[in-house]
């Protein structure tokens, strides 16, 4: 007998019965706290569904592969982060593939991606900073513009780093790097996303270093 294979983020599991529960699953993906995650399904036409009963049966014997994405819970209220069921799904798999702390908070109407210990290239007076992109109201049909280091960045050979000014949201004051998209190259609605500006934020990194 094959078993019954599904996915946690990237990771493939296999269980020998076709019915499980969601505390099996994070359980098996050696996730700690299993209350304090969100596990979500991602099912057909890339729509994610939150499990909130982790005790209730899932049935791995559909055809093909099941597949999981676990989140982060908000600490105090003990629901998922906002905005997180609403994110694209492409959104959602980067940021479980890519291993950083991260939550989304609020501040009036506006809503920020915090991504912790994000690490920069050589070359900079920190390895690491926190990093916050601003998500409007319509993401992802409008643009992430922008990026805000909560470290004070400078290079360590004294150069200058151009158009940095100060910004205040949640609590604290960030660097904000003033850089925007061109008419050549336009936020593009249906392919750019998180993955895509923290690209181009690596980019922008790089070239203060040139």
């Amino acid at each position: 007998m094959n078993g019954f294979k599904y996915k946690v983020g990237s990771e493939n599991y296999k269980s020998d019965e076709p019915i499980v529960t969601g505390y099996e699953i994070l359980e098996t993906a050696g996730i700690d706290d299993p209350d304090k995650k969100g596990l979500y399904q991602k099912l057909h036409g890339k729509k994610m569904e939150r499990i909130k009963d982790l005790g209730a049966p899932i049935d791995l014997s559909a055809p093909g592969i099941e597949k999981f994405v676990v989140l982060p819970l908000d600490q105090t209220e003990g629901e998922a982060p906002p905005l997180a069921n609403r994110l694209p799904p492409v959104d959602l798999e980067f940021l479980e593939i890519l291993d950083l702390r991260w939550e989304i908070k609020a501040e009036g109407n506006v809503h920020w991606l915090v991504l912790y210990d994000f690490p920069l290239p050589e070359g900079y007076n920190h390895a690491t900073s926190d990093v916050s992109l601003r998500l409007e109201r319509l993401y992802p049909d409008t643009q992430i513009d922008m990026v805000y280091f909560g470290n004070s960045l400078s290079r360590k050979d004294g150069g200058n780093i151009r158009q940095l000014t100060s910004a205040n949201h949640l609590g604290r004051t960030w660097q904000r790097w003033s850089r925007h998209r061109t008419p050549q190259n336009p936020w593009r609605p249906g392919f750019d996303c998180v993955e895509t500006h923290l690209a181009l934020v690596q980019q922008w990194l790089e070239r203060e270093l040139a």
